[in-house]
């Protein structure tokens, strides 16, 4: 496994800063340490990883069981003092240390917290909040990993024990590297599970289209996979194809694009919207708000050039709510290097993906492609975008049969001609998958699960497109920050609004995915 880029931050600042961007759970942290006889050092990393530094940060200054072996105190003393301290008692502050040691992401420490949890989930003298939240957060830690590799490593554990469950004739996979600039040892995952008995309807799930959201998608893949080695869903006329990895970069590096700066899901045009290199400008309204979108130095993290920022998109008001949301979010075909651009040419991995899909699909009577995402939404609310191109009559009945009834769920539609409630996008990886599939009928969506409180708040809508436009900014060769603070304090922007570290959230999230996914099957009629 090759480890990410090392920090320049000293550790003192990364600590101060972690506290900076999450001073509720960091003053929790500390609160809940003090009573505990360790050296302060070890106290202030074990902060940083509960609270939720990015990734390349918590990589530089580990707290895993690794590290404690090397201190020069052992780890029996640094760990045990933790571990007495959070049993002496079935108390909030129990609950809340457990929190913070499954947050470190390590597999001993989250070990020895889930056996804890799990005490506290069955004990009946337990607040009975705590006792939910206990078994939730079980659910969140197993499956919301903390890196690609950990990620695609349990994708493909899962993998095998179902083709040992069901046998290697119905259960096919296979690792496709995927080339790098960085010479990094990324692989596309794909899977096809068989149904027993005949061919009516093919599940395709996708993890990691846009990288780092991959981690909600990838928590999805593995808890429907657990569901099949329990026999929790049947597949007795359903195939499964899995996708795991399809932006293993932007998964490893906390990223929403592809190395080269291209969106994933912008990239796969229809005929009827765009082709490479016929000339078309796609999207003429994305040059008016290019200046806005691209910035041509390196990013500071300051509240001038926030506010800077959310004046001139007011300013640009002028051309509508909607157009506006349009030339930015819809992709773009003129500058290479610009947000949102839909590339050159079809990634290599979309090949692998597309003949997978067509060769199954012909076989079967309905096709169903699920993309999830994250960041579009009220937090905790799961939101039905159809992809790109207007719904069937057929295809708004399924997906309001599916998700209509459920208060944290709602389904929006946009397409490019005729607009909707939610963000446009043309060249979705759903909507390419869709009109290659040779099912009698195929229907396509994407899932976006809510990061964000108020998140239709106009102040919350600029804050979220001012992210994803400066994230770019961090992809080699580009303008990167002026200062590693500023790199930090960007990077721990996209987590929040991709891939938020709270528990809560990531307990809702699995649910929530485990919920769309059941209620799927359940309509193709699969339940166990």
């Amino acid at each position: 496994m090759q480890p990410l880029p090392r920090s320049p931050l000293s550790f003192e600042t990364a600590c101060a800063l972690s506290a900076r961007t999450n001073p509720v759970l960091a003053r929790q942290a500390t609160t809940l340490l003090e009573p505990i006889g360790l050296d302060p050092t070890i106290k202030k990393r074990f902060v940083l990883h509960a609270v939720g530094a990015p990734q390349n940060v918590c990589a530089t200054y580990p707290f895993d069981n690794h590290y404690v072996t090397n201190l020069e105190t052992s780890s029996k003393d640094v760990l045990r003092a933790i571990f007495d301290h959070t049993h002496q008692g079935r108390t909030a502050a129990t609950y809340k240390m457990s929190r913070m040691m499954m947050a470190t992401g390590d597999p001993w420490i989250m070990g020895k917290a889930e056996a804890h949890l799990r005490e506290m989930a069955i004990d009946q003298q337990m607040d009975p909040q705590y006792q939910q939240s206990a078994a939730s957060l079980i659910d969140s830690a197993r499956y919301f990993l903390n890196s690609y590799e950990a990620c695609h490593e349990s994708f493909f554990e899962k993998i095998q024990a179902l083709k040992t469950l069901l046998g290697t004739h119905r259960v096919l996979a296979r690792s496709c590297p995927i080339a790098n600039n960085s010479h990094e040892k990324l692989s596309l995952g794909l899977a096809y599970i068989k149904p027993r008995l005949r061919r009516k309807n093919l599940v395709v799930l996708l993890a990691d289209t846009h990288g780092i959201e991959g981690h909600w998608g990838s928590a999805q893949m593995r808890w429907l996979l657990d569901q099949l080695l329990a026999g929790k869903i049947d597949l007795d006329h359903t195939g499964v194809i899995l996708v795991h990895g399809y932006n293993a970069w932007g998964f490893k590096h906390g990223m929403r694009v592809f190395e080269n700066g291209d969106d994933p899901n912008r990239g796969c045009p229809l005929p009827r919207e765009f082709t490479f290199g016929d000339g078309r400008n796609i999207n003429p309204d994305y040059r008016g708000v290019s200046a806005l979108l691209n910035p041509s130095t390196p990013y500071e993290h300051s509240h001038f050039d926030k506010w800077l920022f959310y004046t001139r998109c007011l300013m640009k008001a002028a051309m509508g709510a909607e157009r506006f949301a349009k030339a930015a979010m819809m992709g773009q075909n003129t500058d290479p290097m610009g947000f949102s651009y839909v590339g050159s040419n079809l990634a290599p991995q979309l090949k692998l993906v597309a003949d997978l899909v067509t060769m199954a699909s012909a076989d079967y009577d309905r096709c169903v492609i699920i993309d999830p995402h994250t960041g579009y939404g009220e937090k905790g609310h799961l939101t039905v975008c159809h992809p790109g191109y207007a719904p069937t009559d057929e295809e708004r009945a399924f997906f309001s049969r599916v998700f209509g009834d459920q208060d944290d769920a709602s389904v929006e539609y946009f397409n490019a001609e005729t607009g909707g409630t939610s963000y446009p996008n043309m060249g979705s990886v759903a909507a390419y998958l869709a009109s290659i599939s040779l099912a009698k009928q195929t229907f396509a969506t994407a899932i976006e699960m809510g990061t964000l409180e108020n998140a239709k708040s106009t102040f919350n809508r600029l804050w979220s497109l001012y992210i994803l436009s400066r994230h770019i900014q961090l992809i080699p060769e580009r303008e990167g920050a002026q200062t590693p603070e500023d790199d930090f304090m960007l990077r721990s922007g996209v987590m929040k609004l991709l891939n938020p570290h709270d528990i809560d959230w990531r307990a809702h999230a699995v649910h929530q995915g485990g919920w769309a996914l059941t209620r799927i099957f359940e309509e193709l009629g699969e339940s166990a």
